[in-house]
């Protein structure tokens, strides 16, 4: 009796007799599977190499582009630094100028202002003193009409003098001496000698009163031209005030424009800056990536 081994010895020897296969057949078999192994292997080596080919063709326009996008990216961050500072600088040089202007607007609207409110006030004192001589005037008038006594007479030759006086330091007689000689100063200081029955008195009064009222008539017409003079002066104080004022505005505005711009470019170029760095840094390593692929891609080619 067979053992296990045995059998299956005796089991082979049965099927290879029942096959009848040649020594030759199975080297001829054996050498096409080798054959068919090898060619399948070639074309998996070749799928392989050309889907590395492939990837390196494909990787390496992608980085190409992305290179050349990272370099136009740095060559527009770099012109939009130059362009932005040299905004930047020119605003802030129209800053300092606009300030200098509203320094300079402000001082002469102090000193105009300043003067329009000395001849305002110089005005007022005039009209005051106009408006006291034509009422002394108007006074003195009265009391020659009235035909007073000494008394009265006294109390007129001195407002006479004063209005006389004042008239002369304001100019506005030409002929002052003559104004003292037609008003017969003299008679009028004899006050103790004076009767207003005297005849003498009738006919220098009658002078005097004409005088008077003829320096009343230049007294009230000067004042109007006073006024009219000032009228005329603090019309243009007015117009100089607003327009001053108008000036100073658009300057102002003008200052804060300008120091927005400044400040907004001086943001931007900022950020711009801190993206070049960035993208220059990007384009330098994605030119050591590309260096390191084509090494790579052609040392595979070689191979």
């Amino acid at each position: 009796r067979l053992g296990p081994a045995g059998a299956l010895v005796l089991a082979w020897a049965r099927s290879f007799a029942a096959s009848e296969v040649t020594p030759l057949e199975n080297v001829v078999t054996l050498i096409s599977d080798l054959e068919a192994e090898i060619e399948a292997e070639g074309k998996a080596e070749a799928k392989t190499y050309d889907e590395f080919a492939c990837f390196c063709q494909d990787k390496t326009l992608s980085l190409s582009d992305t290179i050349k996008v990272n370099r136009d990216q740095i060559d527009k961050l770099s012109s939009d630094i130059a362009a932005n500072s040299a905004s930047k600088n020119e605003n802030a040089q129209q800053l300092i100028e606009a300030k200098r202007k509203k320094e300079e607007l402000s001082a002469k609207l102090t000193t105009e202002t300043a003067r329009c409110e000395k001849e305002h006030a110089e005005f007022d004192a005039q009209d005051a003193e106009f408006s006291k001589a034509i009422c002394s005037l108007e006074n003195a008038v009265r009391i020659m009409h009235e035909s007073k006594p000494t008394t009265g007479l006294v109390a007129m030759r001195q407002t006479v003098s004063k209005t006389l006086a004042l008239a002369e330091a304001m100019k506005i007689i030409d002929d002052g001496p003559k104004w003292n000689k037609a008003l017969s100063l003299s008679f009028l200081q004899d006050s103790a000698a004076v009767d207003p029955a005297n005849p003498e008195y009738s006919f220098h009064s009658h002078g005097i009163i004409k005088t008077l009222e003829k320096l009343l008539e230049d007294l009230r017409a000067k004042r109007v031209e006073s006024n009219a003079e000032w009228g005329k002066a603090k019309e243009a104080c007015s117009d100089m005030k607003l327009a001053a004022t108008a000036e100073l505005k658009s300057t102002e505005d003008a200052m804060d424009l300008f120091a927005d711009q400044v400040m907004e470019l001086t943001k931007q170029t900022g950020e711009d800056r801190r993206s070049l760095v960035q993208t220059e840094a990007l384009l330098k390593d994605n030119k050591l990536y590309m260096e390191d692929l084509t090494k790579m891609c052609e040392q595979r080619a070689k191979d």
